[in-house]
């Protein structure tokens, strides 16, 4: 049952995609045990990633906003690199083909990539060094003594975990995916202290991380038998 089963999956799949969730025992079991582990990790991880995508892009728009007393600050001469340049044309053009192709469309269009470069090196002396990193601080306000480089490498670090959580990949195997996790919601506390505490309402990833396997296995082993 268990290898008619892992055969199955291996036509729609791909037997490519599967093997690498078979851990040292090598049994089929162990593999879909992984496998399935690995969709309730990234599940569970996305109320933490929802808010802190979400928090990110809404807080340097408002703060860019304000800045330039405009909320299409994208518009301003020389703010923003050609690459981010090239996100932005592609964004608008999108919302353009809509009526009214309001700021709000634009920034939902844009992708979380386009906000992480925001706070890349580029950026420093442009938008976040000037009066004492003002801006910075008004952006990430709960980020006391942090400086932009910590902050923009935590941004990369979540970007990417959300891409290859978001695109499928495996996670499971993450030796610092508790470390991961904390990370997220340092990182929305550092934009919004009480959505940090309360997003925890929704959020299950430790109890996934801690007890899932087990769950999985157990549902697997019952469901098919054998071991």
């Amino acid at each position: 049952m268990v290898v008619r089963f892992a055969t199955d999956l291996q036509t729609p799949f791909a037997r490519e995609r599967l093997e690498p969730y078979r851990s040292n025992s090598g049994t089929d079991l162990e593999m879909l045990t992984n496998y399935f582990w690995n969709i309730d990790l990234a599940k569970a991880l996305v109320p933490a990633m929802h808010a802190v995508e979400a928090a990110l892009r809404n807080t340097l728009h408002t703060t860019l906003s304000t800045h330039f007393a405009s909320d299409m600050w994208f518009y301003e001469n020389e703010v923003l690199e050609s690459n981010q340049l090239r996100d932005f044309a592609f964004a608008l053009g999108k919302v353009a083909k809509k009526p009214k192709p309001w700021s709000g469309r634009i920034v939902a269009e844009l992708n979380f990539g386009f906000w992480t470069s925001l706070l890349n090196a580029p950026y420093e002396q442009r938008i976040w060094q000037p009066n004492g990193y003002a801006l910075l601080f008004t952006a990430f306000p709960a980020a006391v003594g942090v400086s932009r480089k910590v902050i923009s490498d935590r941004f990369t670090e979540i970007k990417d975990l959300r891409n290859r959580v978001f695109h499928h990949e495996p996670v499971w195997h993450r030796q610092k995916l508790l470390q991961d996790h904390a990370h997220i919601h340092q990182a929305l506390g550092w934009i919004h202290p009480a959505l940090h505490q309360d997003i925890h309402v929704v959020d299950d990833f430790t109890d996934v991380h801690q007890h899932g396997r087990l769950r999985v296995y157990n549902r697997l082993h019952s469901f098919l038998g054998g071991p």
